[in-house]
């Protein structure tokens, strides 16, 4: 089980936009396929305060005891349009039962200056 908990922003919301929401609550599944793959989805509220939804899978080639680093890949719902392609770099850090996932966002336009995604999650063995 994933929960996203939170973003961090490089710099907030130009013009009459208003500021980004740092506390992005929801719920995902992800399962590990084998060392290097992961495939995911879930929803979450936005930093744009809309509901999303992703679905996809994570390429982790370079590993260091339990960290993990490489890029989230997929779709994603709920933002400027219904559905906007997304690769992301992610680190991720696994334990025996807990973990964690720190996704990379690009900025995706002018006006947006990226930032960081943050995911805690349950091993349901």
């Amino acid at each position: 089980m994933v929960v996203s908990i939170a973003s961090y922003h490089f710099k907030e919301r130009e013009g009459n936009k208003g500021s980004f929401e740092q506390t992005n609550p929801g719920l995902g599944l992800e399962h590990v396929i084998n060392d290097m793959w992961r495939i995911g989805a879930g929803t979450y509220r936005s930093s744009i305060r809309t509901d999303a939804s992703y679905v996809g899978a994570m390429y982790l080639p370079l590993q260091y005891a339990n960290w993990r680093l490489g890029l989230a890949m997929g779709v994603v719902s709920g933002y400027e349009t219904n559905l906007s392609p997304l690769i992301v770099p992610t680190l991720m850090v696994e334990g025996k039962k807990f973990g964690a996932n720190i996704l990379f966002v690009p900025p995706v336009q002018k006006t947006d200056g990226g930032g960081l995604g943050f995911q805690i999650k349950l091993k349901l063995d």
